[in-house]
């Protein structure tokens, strides 16, 4: 991959950003709009209202393509998506993080939605997931909310420090 910078560090440098995206052909994390354009279609009509907030649609409706996988960055904002949607909102959130992590975030009663997911992609799966607010959670999703509020809390993972940071892979610092 042309576009991999030496050291890890440079995914922090704008300069590095802004000569990807100058020289880059395509940059769509989330592959082109056709490949997942057909299960947005499923969900999005032509009449419906939608706010864009950077990453983020809303109506009641919103395709989400976060990239941070911290549970304590990513929470906050699930609520606040939860409470701004209106009955019959979708949340929609495209992403690489499979269902084992996603639903443990996703299927919560307090949210007042339903989950369901999709995936596309040949080699490299994404995943789509469609929660809609005011439905409730499936049988299963419920029962990994109740096993997921039975587990005891595990200390959070140290943080690598900036000295550690050239000598570490970016994939083993995601905390799932």
């Amino acid at each position: 991959m042309e576009y991999l910078p030496d050291k890890n560090s440079s995914y922090k440098d704008v300069a590095y950003w802004d000569d990807r995206y100058r020289t880059e052909q395509q940059y769509d994390w989330l592959g082109n709009f056709s490949s997942f354009k057909h299960h947005l279609e499923k969900i999005i009509k032509k009449e419906d209202s939608i706010l864009i907030l950077g990453w983020c649609f809303f109506r009641c409706f919103c395709v989400h393509t976060a990239m941070s996988h911290q549970d304590d960055l990513f929470v906050p904002q699930i609520k606040t998506i939860s409470r701004c949607l209106k009955p019959g909102g979708c949340f929609v959130s495209i992403t690489f993080a499979q269902p084992f992590f996603r639903k443990r975030l996703y299927a919560r009663t307090a949210y007042n939605w339903s989950v369901r997911h999709d995936s596309y992609g040949e080699g490299f799966q994404y995943f789509v997931y469609v929660m809609t607010k005011g439905e409730q959670l499936s049988p299963e999703d419920a029962a990994l909310e109740q096993r997921l509020l039975e587990e005891p809390k595990s200390q959070p993972a140290s943080c690598p420090t900036p000295q550690d940071e050239e000598d570490n892979d970016f994939l083993c610092n995601i905390n799932l």
